[in-house]
């Protein structure tokens, strides 16, 4: 890894390493940066939360299952990245870009692992978006079929 190469070095020119913690912090930061949805990716991947309420980037408010809220942190560094990271997930969703801009201020899709994501730019003070996940997985007639065919046997 890069990071591995850059301590080797400075400690080889006598300076000291950089801590485990700063080296985890550069590391998220390259992680984010990679997959466009940063500091969302990771209340995306945390199960334990059900929504997440963002109002602008650095107002944002997440409620677990247990349903509690708390304050979590900003999800971009500005209102305008934070528009972009909209866009960058409206166009991963179904390989089809969705308009997230002045003329198209509104933005609804359903996210890869079920989850629903709204957004508004425009005709807000600031852009905001919330994100329900299901807490429960999506079952289809087709699987409740299949299980009762199982176990009438």
């Amino acid at each position: 890894m890069e990071l591995a190469s850059l301590a080797r070095a400075a400690l080889g020119q006598g300076g000291g390493a950089m801590g485990r913690t700063a080296e985890q912090r550069i590391a998220q930061a390259v992680m984010d940066a990679l997959f466009g949805s940063g500091t969302l990716e990771r209340l995306l991947a945390d199960e334990t939360i059900e929504n997440i309420c963002v109002n602008g980037c650095d107002a944002v408010w997440i409620r677990r299952a247990d349903g509690t809220w708390q304050p979590g942190a900003p999800v971009a560094a500005s209102d305008t990245e934070l528009i972009e990271l909209v866009r960058t997930l409206a166009a991963s969703v179904d390989g089809e870009e969705r308009r997230f801009d002045r003329g198209v201020p509104r933005l609804n899709l359903q996210l890869p692992d079920g989850s629903r994501l709204f957004a508004v730019m425009a005709v807000t003070g600031r852009v905001s978006l919330s994100v329900r996940r299901h807490r429960f997985p999506a079952a289809s007639m087709d699987d409740t079929g299949h299980h009762q065919r199982r176990t009438s046997r």
